[in-house]
């Protein structure tokens, strides 16, 4: 949204395809897109952090797992 204007619709792949059956499909190739290693290793703190994960509820609760005290509702 922008504003209250819609500026994209999500439809599903076949519904496209068959409103526009000759609409130019984009197609990938693994040719043309490289990732690097470290793009799949697990983020640090550090970087949980900065992208908006911490969670102090959520650490708390995994903390009470690990040591067996933890309550379930």
């Amino acid at each position: 949204m922008r504003g209250d204007k819609p500026v994209a619709r999500v439809i599903p792949f076949e519904l496209a395809t068959a409103q526009n059956p000759n609409a130019a499909l984009p197609v990938v190739s693994r040719e043309l897109i490289h990732f690097d290693d470290s793009a799949f290793a697990p983020l640090t703190d550090e970087e949980m952090i900065e992208y908006g994960f911490d969670n102090p509820e959520k650490d708390k609760r995994f903390q009470e797992a690990l040591e067996g005290t933890a309550t379930f509702v």
